[in-house]
Order: structure tokens, then C-alpha cells, then sequence
């Protein structure tokens, strides 16, 4: 079987007549984190939003664990095991904590298992449990952004879409975020992370895609990101990483959910 589990090439989406992707091509391998890296305007939510099916795509193909997925519509592409937490979290301010738990779980089937994985979602993260009858839209930015990839998770998706998860957060919720993205990645799913900081992008980044403009202009190791990158400073956070690569802060400790 490839190691390939999603398969992007030549994808083109517009805005009215204005290209928003022109021509991006990736592969992303299974049970690895993958980071788009690009400053604001890039197309980096445009790209994630044509793979969870929320955006038309105008051209190019899609395929998912070998399967064409382009033009689905995003119900059917969030069951094949795909989930998107979006870069204002979107969460259901009104409803409690668990609720919001519950709602990543409706399409799922099997009252025992979702119980499970609640109350293992529950252990990981303590202060939503303290929290389970709060509504969502009182909690902190970081409590916030936790909820929104623990309802992700209630999925059980094989691929995670996370958009720019590191906007308001203090750097000890950064560090939770990725210390949870890495028992993620140990579980065997795979992540494709949008970001504008690349210090954050190359502390977890198995690859490393840069985009501007819509369009892909470096994709590797993050050992592998050429110098001249780094030299002309234009991705926000890389002057804080010597010779181009972080010291690498998801944990590959496997966990329940």
C-alpha cells in the first residue's frame, strides 16, 4: 500500500474570476504532520477548505487514500475520515463544553465507544472536564482552541485540517497544542497544519510546504529548507530558529484519543 494519503495535484480554486490556488500539488503521508506555511493571503484556508469540501474547486485533482474526493460534498468527505478545525475554532458558543464534545461525535455510531473516547479526551484535557457544563463561548482562547481539536477528534478522523491553531495562544497552550498534535501523529493520523509562524512550523513539521501567492514553492524535510529562505526573513517566527530548524516538541507518546 502507497504511504501517500492524500494526494494533491495541479488544484486550482478562484474567487469570482481571481485565482486563490494556482496549480498547488502535494502529498501528504499517513501517520505524519504536515505544515503549510505561508503568511496571511497565501491561500492556505482556501486549500484546506477545498480538501474538507467547504470551497469548489475549479480544477486539479484530490484524491484521498486513493479515492477522487474532489467535488464531494464536505458531509461525505468528513466521513471518509476527514475533519476540519477552522481558524476561528467555530464552535457552538451557547452550548456547553460536553455538547460541543458530542456534536464531533454525530456522525458516529456506538453510544460505548463515544463514551470512551469522551472520557479519554476528558484525562488529556483535565480543565475541559472541570468545565464539561460551561458554555463554549466563556472560555479562554486557549481552552477554546483545545475544545475545538478535541471535538475534532471525537470524529476519529484519519486526516486533522487545523487552520493558524497558534492565534491568541500563550506559549504554554502552544506547547499542550503540540505536545497533543504529537500523540496524534503516534496514534497513526495523519495532520496537515496551516500556519503563518514558522518557528511553531518547524518544531513538529515532519514536511514542510511553503506557500505563497497560491502557489507551492518548497516542499521537504524541514532540514531541507534552503537558506535563502531563512536570509530574506519573510515568514513571520523564522528569525527565531537557527539554521532553519527547531527543536522538534511534539511527543510521539501515543494516547487513547
Amino acid at each position: 500500500m502507497s504511504g501517500a494519503l492524500l494526494e494533491i495535484d495541479g488544484l486550482v480554486s478562484k474567487y469570482g474570476r481571481q485565482l486563490a490556488l494556482h496549480g498547488v500539488s502535494l502529498v501528504l503521508a499517513r501517520g505524519a504532520i504536515h505544515c503549510l506555511l505561508g503568511q496571511n493571503g497565501a491561500g492556505k484556508s482556501t486549500l484546506l477548505q477545498c480538501i474538507a469540501g467547504l470551497r469548489r474547486i475549479d480544477g486539479g485533482t484530490l484524491r484521498f487514500d486513493g479515492i477522487s474526493i474532489a467535488g464531494e460534498a464536505a458531509h461525505r468527505i468528513g466521513a471518509r475520515g476527514i475533519a476540519l478545525v477552522p481558524e476561528e475554532r467555530q464552535l457552538f458558543d451557547t452550548l456547553s463544553v460536553a455538547e460541543n464534545l458530542l456534536a464531533g461525535a454525530c456522525a458516529r455510531a456506538g453510544k460505548a465507544a463515544i463514551a470512551a473516547d469522551l472520557a479519554a479526551l476528558y484525562q488529556r484535557f483535565p480543565r475541559l472536564a472541570h468545565r464539561a457544563g460551561q458554555r463554549a463561548g466563556t472560555l479562554s482562547g486557549g481552552e477554546q482552541q483545545m475544545l475545538a481539536l478535541a471535538r475534532a477528534m471525537m470524529s476519529r478522523p484519519r486526516l486533522l485540517l487545523i487552520d493558524e491553531p497558534s492565534r491568541g495562544l500563550s506559549p504554554l497552550a502552544i506547547d499542550d497544542m503540540l505536545l497533543f498534535l504529537g500523540q496524534i501523529r503516534a496514534q497513526g493520523s495523519s495532520v496537515l497544519l496551516a500556519e503563518q509562524n514558522a518557528h511553531l512550523a518547524l518544531r513538529c513539521a515532519d514536511q514542510l510546504h511553503l506557500l505563497e501567492h497560491g502557489r507551492i514553492s518548497f516542499s521537504g524535510a524541514p532540514a531541507q529548507l534552503p537558506a535563502r529562505e531563512l536570509a530574506r526573513g519573510a515568514w513571520p517566527g523564522m528569525d527565531a530558529v537557527p539554521g532553519g530548524s527547531g527543536g522538534r516538541a511534539c511527543s510521539h507518546t501515543a494516547s487513547t484519543v
